[in-house]
């Protein structure tokens, strides 16, 4: 069935689409795959419902969903036992059940919904990165307990009629590890909402971008404040750092500030952006982007960095 326009397509066998996702929802997560996944459901004509925990702050970007329902879940008893218990009051009602994560929780709501509901399908998106993959086979050569655990897990993914991974190399070790055919596990890369606006090539400014979780192990943002200072005597441009920051990061950034000259003038810090389109314009501004992670599943920012020429 055709998207067009981002428009709903009209469908004459409507599904019953759930999303399951046992976190607190966020802006962010709606313009990520959590809340695009069912979202593109609903606009191909389905009946799609993200089902989740409320989060604290407001959604001032749920207009990123226009149509999609979001149900909450009062957090009553954790993941595991909620999520059992939705299963077993909806699982006639739902034709495609979709999760994220290889988790406990998850693979509990697979089982029991296919259990219940045989002709459903069941989608798991593993979104795993290469710590994920050393866990899991942790688990295979592991203790008893985790051995345990992992024959469970080896079990329950059969449940599932397709399992996706956000490359080819994260597939092949899923099919590895699980023993799963190629027929039920595929790669998917995610995607992302390009920009309206195309980018002007000539107008590119001297400008390092980064975009992340700054202060976290894996986005190693440091490693590139340390090279851009380090290096600064030695070139004109300018470094612009987006997205949340833990305290300790803002620490090391002002110290790094207050030892170079001419420092504050270079390198800027703009928090924590969610409107897409600004991410965009300021992606088209810049010429490198700058990805100093220790480690990645699918970075979709890099794809966006891509499309704008970066």
């Amino acid at each position: 069935m055709k998207k067009e326009n981002n428009k709903k397509v009209k469908s004459a066998d409507q599904l019953v689409w759930n999303t399951l996702f046992w976190r607190p929802l966020g802006n962010i997560h709606l313009i990520q795959i959590v809340g695009q996944y069912p979202y593109q459901a609903y606009l191909h004509g389905n009946n799609s419902t993200l089902v989740c925990y409320k989060g604290a702050e407001e959604l001032s970007l749920s207009n990123q969903v226009s149509g999609l329902k979001i149900k909450y879940l009062d957090r009553k008893y954790g993941p595991l036992l909620d999520s059992f218990l939705y299963i077993i009051k909806n699982a006639r009602k739902i034709d495609i059940l979709q999760c994220f994560h290889i988790y406990d929780y998850n693979l509990v709501s697979i089982v029991l919904y296919k259990l219940i509901n045989p002709k459903g399908k069941v989608w798991l998106e593993s979104d795993i990165d290469r710590n994920v993959i050393g866990y899991k086979k942790n688990l295979m050569h592991g203790s008893f307990v985790k051995r345990l655990k992992f024959i469970s897990e080896y079990f329950s993914v059969r449940f599932c009629d397709l399992i996706t991974a956000p490359s080819t190399v994260y597939v092949n070790e899923l099919k590895s590890i699980y023993r799963l055919s190629g027929k039920k596990v595929k790669y998917s890369p995610h995607g992302f909402k390009d920009s309206d606006k195309a980018f002007d090539l000539h107008h590119k400014q001297k400008e390092f971008i980064f975009i992340g979780r700054l202060g976290t192990e894996q986005k190693n943002a440091e490693l590139l404040v340390n090279a851009f200072y380090q290096t600064m005597r030695e070139h004109d441009w300018k470094l612009t750092l987006i997205g949340s920051s833990t305290e300790q990061f803002l620490d090391f950034l002002s110290k790094k500030k207050e030892e170079f000259h001419d420092a504050e003038s270079r390198c800027s810090y703009k928090g924590v952006i969610l409107d897409r389109e600004v991410i965009m314009q300021e992606l088209a501004r810049a010429q490198i982007f700058v990805l100093p992670s220790r480690w990645e599943g699918s970075g979709i920012v890099l794809y966006e960095a891509l499309s704008q020429g970066c």
